[in-house]
C-alpha cells in the first residue's frame, strides 16, 4: 500500500487532525520506488484526488509535511530526469510549503 497522505485542519488548541484519507494498492513497478519516491507519488495523487476542494480553499499555500528532504530537492536540482522530472513539472503548478518532519514531531510520522 502507499503511505496515506490527508489533508488536515488544526483544532482550536493548535493539534493538526487528518480530514480526509486516500490511498490505493501499489501497481508491481511502484512497488520498487524509493521510501522518497513513493512520497512524492502519494503527494500527486492526493493533489489530484482533492484538486476541486484544494482550489477551492482560501489559503492558496499548501503545507506538505515531509519526512524525506527529497520534494525540496526535487524543485532545487537542475539535473532531473525520467519519472522525477515529470514529477517536478506536475508539482510546480502548486504553491507547497515543504516542511521535513523528525521522528515524531506532533504525531506528524506516525501518520
Amino acid at each position: 500500500m502507499a503511505p496515506s497522505p490527508r489533508p488536515r485542519e488544526t483544532d482550536y488548541d493548535g493539534t493538526i487532525l487528518p480530514v480526509r484519507f486516500v490511498g490505493r494498492a501499489l501497481q508491481d513497478a511502484e512497488l520498487r520506488y524509493h521510501p522518497a519516491e513513493k512520497e512524492v507519488f502519494a503527494l500527486l495523487r492526493v493533489l489530484n484526488t482533492w484538486h476541486t476542494m484544494i482550489t477551492s480553499c482560501s489559503e492558496k499555500k499548501i503545507r506538505v509535511y515531509t519526512r524525506y528532504s527529497v520534494l525540496a530537492w526535487l524543485f532545487k536540482s537542475k539535473t532531473v530526469d525520467g519519472r522525477c522530472l515529470k514529477w517536478a513539472v506536475n508539482l510546480s503548478h502548486w504553491d507547497l510549503n515543504i516542511r521535513r518532519v523528525e521522528n515524531d514531531e506532533g504525531g506528524l510520522a506516525v501518520w
